[in-house]
């Protein structure tokens, strides 16, 4: 398939773990100018790198939640709501969700009622 990454053969997301998968993360943000670090386990409120960045005197805050399943679980509307409530609360300025097996139908539908009441979506 095209636009899959393999390593001898093997689709990389079919042979890493979720701490790989959250590093990989953590890694492209780093490559693309962000300071990046994972966060410590246990009370991360949902979120597993916080990014930061100036842009152009601005200083913008990512926070990252990462869901790697191997069994094709998607991601569901109350992990959303966790991750931009963490993000609010804790003064950040952006919000993505990574997920490697994809969203719920009602996890799609909660982020296009959010972007449309004025609020960006990363996905």
């Amino acid at each position: 398939e095209s636009g899959n990454l393999r390593i001898n053969g093997h689709y990389l997301l079919n042979i890493i773990n979720w701490q790989d998968f959250e590093f990989i993360l953590e890694y492209i943000l780093k490559e693309d100018g962000w300071d990046a670090q994972l966060t410590s386990k246990g009370a991360d409120g949902g979120v597993d790198v916080v990014a930061t960045q100036s842009d152009n005197g601005n200083r913008r805050k990512l926070f990252v939640q990462a869901k790697h399943f191997k069994s094709g679980t998607r991601v569901g509307r109350p992990d959303i709501q966790n991750l931009i409530g963490t993000a609010f609360a804790e003064g950040g300025t952006e919000a993505v969700f990574a997920s490697s097996s994809g969203f719920t139908t009602d996890a799609k539908s909660y982020l296009n009622k959010y972007d449309q009441n004025g609020h960006n979506q990363e996905i």
